[in-house]
This record gives C-alpha cells, sequence and structure tokens, in this order.
C-alpha cells in the first residue's frame, strides 16, 4: 500500500516511517468508501473531512515531530490516488497545528480555492503560489504570516480573490506592473504594509472589493484608481496616505462605499464639474487634512446615507441645498472650523437619524419665529436620533419645539451661548422635551441660560441617564418632582446658584451612580436613599 503514495510528495530528506504507515492503511479505507459503486454507498465529503481529522489526530500521537509529512501524506495521496478537482475544499476544513505554511504543492494544481483562513501559520507565503494555474481563491487570513506578498501573486492571470488580512505581512506594495485582469477582490487589511499604491492598481479594472485599512501605505492615492470602474467598495483607513483625494474616485459609477479616515489626506474635497452618475451611499474622511469648503455639488451625491468629514479643516458654510441628499441618515461634520447656521433644507431630509456638528464655529440655530419663543426647522427631520451642536457659539434661546423629534435619544448643546427666552423666567424648552420620550442623554451645560427650571421637569422620559447642567446660571430649588426621572444614572448640576435643600425625592433615584451639586447655594439635610 506503501507504493501508492506519491514520491514526489517527499523530499530527500523525509522517509516514510513504520508510524507514517499507519496512517496509509486507514486513509485507503477511506478512499475506497468513497469510490463505492452507487452514490448512495459512497461516503460524503463532511464525513471525508472527519474522518481524514481523526486520522491527523491518532497518527500526530504517535509521531508529533512528523505531523507535517502525515499531513501531506493524508491529502496528497487522497487526491492523488482519485483525482479530486478541488482539494481546496478538503484543506480549509482540516483543522492545522501552529506551523509553518504547509507545503503542499503538488496538489495544487488541482485546486480553484485555497483556504487556509483562521488557523496559526507562521512564516512567509511561498513564492510558488503565485504560479499554480487553477488557483482563483486565495484567502490565508487570519493567521500569523510574516515577511513579504510574492510579487508572483499581482501577475496572476487567473486568481480572482487575494484575501491576506489579519496576518503580520511586512514590506512594500509592489511597484511594478500588476497583471491580475481577473481579480475581484484584494483584502490586505490588518497587517504591517508599507509603500506606496503603484498607479498599476488602476490595470485590476474588473476589482469590485479594495482594503488596505490599517496598515502604513504611504503616498498619494493615484489618479488611475478612477480606471477602476467595476469597484464597489473602497477601505484605506488608518495609514498614512497624504495628497488630495482624486476627483476621479467620484466618476466610477459601481463605487458604494468609501472609507478613507485616519490619513494625512489634504486639498479640497473636489468633485468633477457636470453631471455625476453616483449610487455612493457611505463616504468618510474624516481625521485627514482636508480643508477648503464643502462643494455645492456635493449634493450630485444623491444616494448618499453617511457623510462623514469630521476633524479635518474645513471652512465656510453647509450648503444651503444640502437638503438633496435626501437619504442621508447620518452626517458627521464636526471638530472642522465651519460657521453660519444648520439649512433649513437639512431639517427636510426625513432620513436623518444622527446630525453630529460639535467643536465648529456655527453662531445660531435656523430658527422660525411661533408664536413665543424659537421654532427649529431640524423638527421636520422626524427620524433624528443624535443631536450634538456642543462646542460652537450658538446664541438666542434654545428651541422650543424639540419635542417633535420624538425619536430622540441624544440632545447634546454644552458650551454655547444659549440663553433663556427675553423676559422669561423658567426655562421653558423643558417642557417641549418632555414629548421626547426615548431621550437618554440632555446636556445643555456651559451656557448662560440664566434661568429656573420648571417643575416640568418631572414630566421628562424616564429614560433619560445623564442630565447635564453645569455652569448654566441656574437659579431658585431643585424642583421635587426631580425624582420621577426614574432611570437616571448621573445628575450635574455643578456650579450655578440653587438654593434650598435637595429634594428628598432625589433618594426615590435608584441608579444614580453620581450625584454632582457642588459649587451652588444649597443647604439643609442630605436625603437617606431609599430602599
Amino acid at each position: 500500500m506503501v507504493d501508492v503514495v506519491d514520491a514526489n510528495l517527499f523530499s530527500e530528506e523525509e522517509q516514510i516511517t513504520s508510524k507514517s504507515e499507519s496512517c496509509i492503511a486507514p486513509m485507503m479505507e477511506l478512499a475506497l468508501d468513497c469510490t463505492k459503486g452507487t452514490p448512495e454507498a459512497r461516503i460524503t465529503m463532511k464525513d471525508v473531512v472527519k474522518r481524514l481529522n481523526k486520522i491527523k489526530n491518532v497518527n500526530e500521537r504517535l509521531d508529533p515531530n512528523n505531523s507535517i509529512v502525515l499531513h501531506r501524506i493524508l491529502i496528497g495521496d487522497f487526491v492523488a490516488c482519485f483525482q479530486l478537482t478541488d482539494p481546496g475544499a478538503i484543506l480549509s476544513r482540516i483543522t492545522w497545528p501552529p506551523a509553518q505554511f504547509p507545503c503542499l504543492w503538488p496538489i495544487y494544481p488541482f485546486s480553484s480555492v485555497l483556504n487556509l483562513e483562521n488557523n496559526n501559520f507562521h512564516g512567509g507565503i511561498p513564492y510558488e503560489l503565485g504560479h499554480l494555474p487553477c488557483l482563483r481563491v486565495i484567502d490565508i487570513q487570519n493567521n500569523q504570516l510574516q515577511g513579504s506578498i510574492p510579487s508572483s501573486l499581482f501577475q496572476h492571470p487567473r486568481v480572482q480573490v487575494i484575501s491576506l488580512a489579519f496576518n503580520k505581512l511586512r514590506g512594500e506594495m509592489l511597484k511594478g506592473s500588476w497583471y491580475v485582469p481577473e481579480l475581484r477582490v484584494l483584502n490586505l487589511r490588518n497587517n504591517c504594509r508599507t509603500g506606496i499604491i503603484p498607479p498599476s492598481v488602476g490595470n485590476a479594472t474588473k476589482l469590485l472589493n479594495f482594503s488596505l485599512s490599517n496598515n502604513r501605505i504611504n503616498g498619494n492615492i493615484p489618479r488611475e484608481i478612477g480606471n477602476l470602474s467595476q469597484l464597489a467598495y473602497l477601505s484605506f483607513v488608518n495609514n498614512q496616505l497624504t495628497g488630495s483625494i482624486p476627483t476621479s474616485l467620484f466618476n466610477i459609477s459601481s463605487l458604494l462605499s468609501v472609507t478613507l479616515g485616519m490619513n494625512s489626506l489634504y486639498g479640497p474635497l473636489l468633485l468633477d464639474e457636470g453631471n455625476i452618475v453616483s449610487n455612493l451611499k457611505f463616504l468618510s474622511i474624516s481625521m485627514n487634512q482636508i480643508f477648503g469648503c464643502i462643494p455645492s455639488n456635493i449634493c450630485q451625491l444623491t444616494e448618499l446615507k453617511v457623510l462623514s468629514i469630521s476633524v479635518n479643516n474645513i471652512t465656510g458654510y453647509i450648503p444651503r441645498n444640502i437638503g438633496c441628499l435626501s437619504k442621508l441618515e447620518r452626517f458627521y461634520i464636526g471638530d472642522n472650523r465651519i460657521k453660519g447656521t444648520i439649512p433649513a433644507s437639512l431639517g427636510n431630509i426625513s432620513t436623518l437619524k444622527i446630525l453630529y456638528c460639535g467643536n465648529n464655529r456655527m453662531r445660531l440655530f435656523s430658527t422660525q419665529s411661533a408664536g413665543r419663543g424659537n421654532s427649529i426647522v431640524l423638527t421636520n427631520a422626524s427620524k433624528l436620533e443624535i443631536l450634538s451642536l456642543t462646542k460652537n457659539f450658538l446664541t438666542g434661546a434654545i428651541p422650543t419645539n424639540l419635542g417633535n423629534l420624538r425619536e430622540l435619544r441624544e440632545l447634546l448643546l454644552f458650551d454655547n451661548q444659549l440663553t433663556n427666552e427675553p423676559r422669561e423666567h423658567e426655562l421653558r424648552f423643558f417642557n417641549s422635551l418632555a414629548d421626547c420620550r426615548m431621550l437618554r442623554y440632555l446636556e445643555v451645560g456651559f451656557n448662560p441660560l440664566n434661568g429656573v427650571l420648571p417643575n416640568s421637569i418631572g414630566n421628562l422620559s424616564s429614560t433619560i441617564e445623564t442630565f447635564h447642567i453645569v455652569d448654566a446660571h441656574i437659579n431658585g430649588l431643585i424642583p421635587t418632582s426631580i425624582g420621577n426621572m426614574s432611570g437616571l444614572t448621573a445628575l450635574i448640576f455643578q456650579k450655578n446658584n440653587l438654593t434650598g435643600s435637595i429634594p428628598s425625592d432625589v433618594g426615590k433615584l435608584k441608579p444614580l451612580q453620581g450625584l454632582y451639586l457642588d459649587n451652588n447655594k444649597l443647604q439643609g439635610h442630605i436625603p437617606e436613599a431609599n430602599a
């Protein structure tokens, strides 16, 4: 039976020991079970994998130093004797021990798929892998592979998927010409790759998914990337890329998602003039050095659901026609130098869920008069869940119709110049917020509100966890109805002019973990917590 074993599976230094022979008999028995006369009598591939694993485990115990040789006997002979057309189906389901990448080249010419993901292989990727003509899929992600990626992988005329993510691969990207005419997926994320993205990447014209996130890639994004006319997903997050974002990128009509955050990209955000046919749904360029204004023709990206341009050096105003992005769900423009107001058209986006404009230079709510008090125009954005306008220069009164935002979870307005309505004693905007029954975080501190807390704050939702109104020139008593806010975990009323005693109802707030009332004018007894 030993004579059947393919001699090419062994190097000159390797010999078939008596212990190795002990694995061949059950392996051949298994092979015979695969070749029985009728399909009903043959063993299933699922059971093949189970029995191969069992044979492997038994023989590892007999001769642990020869485990890799045994793997080669098991897979190599099984494939060679019975000419399986896709041994990768077995390779991907065998549990391999921690070891260097296995030498299984004699069987790979039969295989179109190599799937060894989620193992513990270390060492380098053999150069020969790129010269196996039938290989279509190379998936070796989530291992411990080191060294460089063989240039032969980028010269393979048939390969469609190269997934080497979550390893420790180093070295520069291939600078030479790429010839991967069938490549659909290139996933190299979460490695230690360096160097530049070569212009020849534009030759991979069938590429659908391109990820280099969490590496150390530098240089510019080549304009040739615009040649990837079928590209759907592009992710270069957390690298060291510089230069501007190519305008050609936005001409790829198939593109659905672009994430370029956490780099050093600079220059203005520009889209080509003229009509743009775009299906882009997700655009993130946060945490770069982009400057200039938000281009008004960004409204041609009509399919956008997420627009994230936070933490840059963007100036100017939010375009008045921003409402043309009628499918927008999340809009992040915080930590820039944007000024002006929130355009009224933004409030017409009924799909909007998150609006983060914190740490800018905005001065006014875009409001309209509604009898007594101001009415924020955002209230047509009825699905809004997070409204953050912290650390701006907002002036005037907090609008009194925020309660129309029935889905609101977070209202973050702290650190502005917001005040109470003229000639009003109580802070009336709290009355409207009683209609926000999903509210969890209410933070309006560091504003010169200069008013009194109404007793109606007891009508605020029991879902509120954090109530922050620090250094807001609040006068008068803490309303006894505060005890109705049964979900509070943090009550933060520091640095105000509160007088009287702490209401005994505060003791009813069982989830309360933080009570901050320092630097006020309170007196009397500290209430006991009710059991």
